[in-house]
């Protein structure tokens, strides 16, 4: 926990307000095969959770806002890319 990146964003549900702040944590945390069953029998192809797809919206352009990281100083480079990538990984978490 302790490289991560923040960035002021929005919700990922209509109306996908603005003023939210994400804070994306670099380690992948793991979960339990339980909880994984419990969240696919629930989330899985429903096409009433984003069309099946698992997300309720694009990856949207950095645009003006600042990407910040923390942590490690060297060697890093961070884009909204990566950050969508953690997202990901964190989905289920």
């Amino acid at each position: 926990m302790e490289e991560y990146w923040e960035y002021p964003g929005s919700l990922t549900t209509p109306p996908c307000s603005e003023g939210i702040k994400w804070t994306v944590i670099k380690q992948v945390q793991p979960i339990s095969d339980e909880q994984l069953k419990f969240f696919t029998k629930i989330w899985a192809d429903k096409d009433g959770f984003a069309k099946g797809k698992g997300n309720n919206r694009v990856t949207m352009p950095l645009n003006s806002r600042t990407l910040y990281y923390s942590g490690a100083t060297t060697g890093i480079t961070a884009s909204l890319a990566s950050v969508a990538v953690a997202l990901s990984a964190l989905a289920f978490a």
